[in-house]
């Protein structure tokens, strides 16, 4: 049974993936979609809008062209910006939601759950070239300027930065970024050549989801502000070094000394300069709504090429264009690493935690009973941001080596208790049997007890190393590139939903039946009623 369903889900493979990949790689790939120049001045802010057209000369209308119009309507916003301020004050009757990223806001306004989102407008032009049936009209002028984010004790740092900023203000340099990243020609779209420092490393952190400011190409963080603290760093004498982390995560990632740089069309306000140093204004930011369109002229008709065509070019533009294929590969790889490192050392440590639990003195008992109650009362996600932001806040450690401990701690809660409750499935009559048949407790554990606990533990411990695989989606909000972050960042490049998030959850199936059959099969091989049994010295 097991090889006949390989054999099935193999075939699926061939015949639907095989062919899309075939068809895509032949293609030549699209080109990038020409931006026009931004005007580096206090535009003020602007909202994306969906715009749904009839035919391919159907005019396009904004369904919103206010401020006015859209209050009272959903819209969304990014969670940790200060635009719910902006929201708040502009649409006092409005549901504003929060989501996590950009291409989560840009799906939930396709898929009508919202009427519009506010956005920097540098960003605003990267979906209205992709997604034609957007459009955006401008709500706030002079809302401020970007920044990037420095800690208040770091004060060679900020004096480098800053006067970076100032030099290439006065000398022209700062209008050459402008028009090499916010141009049309990606072809010089370059960060500078690197350079060996010899003051040290510099760790910038950045959400590399707003294209042109900050993402990523060719598995390379790349942008406007990369480059622009990419080049003045690396004058000053220093390394770079980039690390994509959640929008939320980069002003406490500062404070917390896990990063020394942090950027991401961070804008300048006086509640954020309480906590960290922000530099020299590098960018004057201009904020917009996002909103879909009207039909114009009756519905465009669909057809099964077109349809085709269609997932032909999504497949193309997800994994095959400036290889994104290797990106989720990445991701999986981050993914296996913690999920065998967390179930390991998780299950050692559940049967240090299942002795202390069993043993007869109350001052092994109590504290494991303390954890296992904590653990339990936690959700997954904070303990995973405690231990790296506080428990570990001040060392510089590698995140991976966090969410696997932090995963362990939490297998390790759970399994002690089936732990216990499979050596209590065996009746005490075997064990006091064989103490009269002269084994030793050691003996009479490893021989007669843990063969027949094995049975009933292993079915929960199945569920729960699947379970914990799963939930190692979280890890991306400290900092790390698994498998779901990794589908997140192709979105924000692309702004399609449909592809990403098939293959992740395709992916986490596929590893998680495998790992469920292996263990099925490792129960069966050591239940007793199911191992195959020969007559010796029988002629039969």
């Amino acid at each position: 049974m097991f090889h006949k369903i390989s054999k099935l889900i193999c075939t699926l493979f061939l015949l639907i993936i095989c062919p899309l990949i075939f068809a895509c790689s032949s293609k030549e790939q699209p080109k990038t979609a020409s931006l026009t120049k931004p005007v580096v001045a206090n535009e003020g802010a602007v909202a994306l809008v969906k715009k749904e057209k009839a035919g391919a000369d159907s005019k396009k209308v904004l369904m919103y062209n206010s401020l006015e119009e859209m209050n009272g309507k959903p819209v969304c916003i990014l969670a940790g910006t200060i635009f719910d301020k902006t929201a708040k004050k502009y649409l006092p009757d409005s549901r504003c939601e929060s989501y996590n990223t950009i291409a989560d806001c840009l799906q939930a306004l396709k898929s009508e759950k919202i009427d519009g989102f506010i956005v920097d407008e540098p960003v605003a032009r990267g979906f209205k070239n992709a997604n034609p049936d957007l459009g955006c009209f401008q709500i706030i002028p002079d809302l401020g300027s970007f920044a990037l984010v420095v800690d208040k004790d770091n004060k060679s740092l900020q004096k480098v930065l800053n006067e970076g900023i100032q030099r290439y203000k006065k000398d022209g340099t700062l209008k050459k970024l402008d028009d090499i990243w916010f141009g049309s020609d990606d072809s010089i779209k370059q960060m500078p050549a690197p350079k060996e420092g010899v003051k040290g490393t510099v760790i910038c952190g950045t959400t590399a989801e707003y294209y042109p400011i900050e993402y990523i190409k060719e598995g390379e963080i790349v942008g406007y502000e990369p480059a622009l603290a990419t080049s003045i760093l690396q004058e000053a004498g220093y390394n770079v070094k980039f690390k994509n982390m959640d929008f939320k995560a980069l002003i406490p990632s500062v404070v917390t000394h896990k990063i020394d740089v942090a950027m991401g069309c961070i804008v300048i306000t006086e509640e954020r300069q309480k906590s960290v140093f922000m530099t020299e204004p590098e960018y004057n930011d201009a904020v917009v709504m996002a909103v879909r369109a009207k039909k114009v002229n009756g519905a465009q008709g669909t057809s099964i090429e077109k349809l085709w065509n269609d997932l032909k070019e999504g497949f193309n533009k997800n994994f095959i264009v400036e290889n994104r294929y290797q990106m989720i590969l990445t991701g999986l790889k981050t993914t296996v690493i913690i999920s065998l490192g967390a179930v390991l050392l998780g299950t050692i440590l559940g049967i240090i935690f299942c002795a202390m639990r069993r043993s007869s003195k109350k001052f092994l008992q109590m504290p494991i009973g303390i954890f296992v109650t904590v653990m339990q009362g936690t959700p997954m996600i904070v303990f995973l941001m405690i231990m790296y932001y506080i428990i570990f806040g001040k060392l510089s450690i590698n995140p991976v080596f966090v969410a696997i401990l932090a995963f362990a701690l939490n297998f390790a809660a759970a399994e002690s208790g089936v732990f216990s409750a499979g050596i209590d499935t065996v009746d005490n009559g075997q064990r006091e049997a064989s103490y009269a048949m002269g084994f030793t407790k050691k003996q009479t554990f490893i021989k007669i007890v843990l063969p027949q606990a094995l049975k009933y533990i292993l079915p929960a411990f199945t569920g729960g190393f699947i379970s914990m695989f799963k939930s190692t989606a979280i890890v991306g909000y400290i900092a790390i590139q698994d498998l779901t972050k990794m589908s997140d960042v192709i979105r924000s490049r692309t702004y399609e939903a449909f592809f990403p998030l098939l293959a992740t959850a395709l992916i986490y199936l596929v590893v998680a039946w495998t790992l469920a059959s292996f263990l099925t099969y490792l129960q069966h091989r050591i239940d007793p009623k199911r191992r195959p049994r020969t007559l010796k010295g029988v002629q039969l």
